[in-house]
């Protein structure tokens, strides 16, 4: 079996603004498209203030940290989009095969 290489969180910027191509190209909404690519921008700035340096370190633990930070300052339901626009992100990487596996609560 072929070893990959993990992507850095420095790559996340990168993978953000592809996943964001891929939206477009699935006909997404320029709306959607945004609040992805915002919901993106705002959990690699929380991992790199955790000090979590690669996409391979992310697990279940900071994906629900981010979501606590999230609640501290925004509603429940800018919460929910945030959730849900990650949740596809996540999927994105592993279906793209970036990731091996999907750190993403069920």
């Amino acid at each position: 079996m072929e070893e990959r290489t993990v992507q850095s969180v420095g790559d996340l910027e990168r993978l953000g603004r592809s996943f964001e191509r891929h939206l477009r190209a699935e006909n997404k909404s320029p709306k959607t498209v945004t609040t992805y690519g915002d919901s993106v921008s705002q959990l690699r700035e929380y991992l790199a203030r955790e000090g979590i340096t690669s996409a391979g370190e992310v697990g279940r633990e900071h994906i629900e940290g981010f979501m606590e930070h999230i609640l501290e300052k925004r509603s429940a339901a800018t919460a929910s989009v945030r959730f849900r626009a990650l949740q596809q992100f996540f999927r994105w990487l592993v279906d793209d095969e970036h990731m091996d596996t999907d750190p993403w609560p069920r």
